[in-house]
């Protein structure tokens, strides 16, 4: 039974190492996307799981390590679950096999070791009853702190002590009003007449003008149509109404924000990186560009000026697919 156990963990471990290389992915850059040490991936590829930090950890990395080659970590961490079940199972068979009872415990013991009955019964009887009692009292006190607080608003909304600004009062273009996609101005605005506080395009400075962009990226007018779709399981495809593709690639600046990413433009492999946290891509096609990011929740895209938002959720890695329709 335990040389059958080996083989299953092994097995496990050899189908995570196949995609790891198939993805083309060497296991440092899994240990950097992953934050798991090199010597536990190696531990996991090879289904030893008799590591230092035990096989709760051990099934936590295969469950990691699953879901960042883009395969089911739920599905991986309930087979593994079901291989330490075996060996805990022959652990029970054996020490059943060997006749002798727990020292301490009797059948008319509790789950304590104490008899049942007597003054031991009575105190524990004693010993739940306040519990539950203390778990009321604790739930009451909730319910009031929330009543209380919520009181609290409707009284400070009532005696103004909230204030808000009229829309009336908000400044054309100034930092208060929202800009509209790809910075231009709404129809209508004054040119001139007020001063603005500078800042990010869009917004008007001593002259009323907009302020030029420094990025090379073109504007998403309001014409721009972008229509999105759920290709498959791993793959969102957005198909973009121009005639060529900028798609920018930015990770978030936090200690956390490392992403695998792979850029394929009009068919040829033009990136395969790492990128660190706070850093910026521009990719440029006539006919597609397809993206497959390790890590898709610490990134955020925008497509011809146009801000995407977070590349996707917590998961698996996701390809993203951006196909041009032509306007013309």
């Amino acid at each position: 039974m335990e040389e059958e156990r080996r083989e299953k963990l092994k097995a496990l471990g050899r189908e995570l190492r196949s995609k790891r290389e198939e993805l083309g992915l060497s296991i440092e850059d899994v240990a950097q996307a992953t934050k798991i040490r090199r010597a536990y991936i190696e531990a996991v590829e090879a289904g030893d799981d008799s590591i230092p930090v035990g096989k709760a950890y051990f099934r936590a990395f295969v469950k990691s390590y699953a879901g960042f080659l883009g395969l089911d970590p739920m599905e991986y961490s309930r087979r593994y679950a079901q291989i330490a079940l075996e060996e805990s199972g022959e652990s029970r068979e054996r020490t059943g096999s060997s006749g002798r009872a727990r020292p301490g415990r009797t059948e008319a013991s509790d789950d304590q070791g104490q008899p049942h009955g007597g003054w031991h019964g009575a105190w524990r009887k004693v010993q739940r009853a306040g519990s539950a009692g203390s778990r009321k009292r604790i739930y009451a006190l909730l319910l009031c702190a929330v009543l209380f607080a919520a009181a609290g608003i409707v009284v400070a909304r009532n005696s103004g002590l909230f204030v808000t600004t009229p829309a009336s009062r908000t400044q054309p273009g100034g930092v208060n009003s929202s800009p509209l996609a790809g910075g231009t101005s709404p129809p209508g605005a004054p040119s001139g007449g007020t001063a603005g506080r500078g800042g990010q395009g869009g917004q008007t400075g001593q002259t009323g003008q907009a302020e030029p962009s420094t990025s090379a990226e073109p504007k998403a007018g309001p014409e721009l149509e972008i229509t999105k779709e759920q290709l498959d399981r791993e793959t969102v495809g957005f198909t973009i109404k121009a005639d060529s593709l900028v798609v920018v690639l930015r990770t978030l600046p936090v200690d956390d924000g490392r992403c695998w990413v792979r850029a394929i433009c009009d068919g040829r492999v033009v990136f395969e990186a790492t990128l660190e946290p706070g850093s910026e891509r521009k990719f440029e096609a006539n006919r597609e560009i397809s993206l497959r990011l390790g890590r898709p929740w610490v990134v955020n895209l925008s497509a011809n000026g146009k801000d995407l938002g977070q590349a996707g959720p917590f998961g698996p890695v996701l390809n993203i697919v951006f196909k041009t329709e032509g306007t013309s």
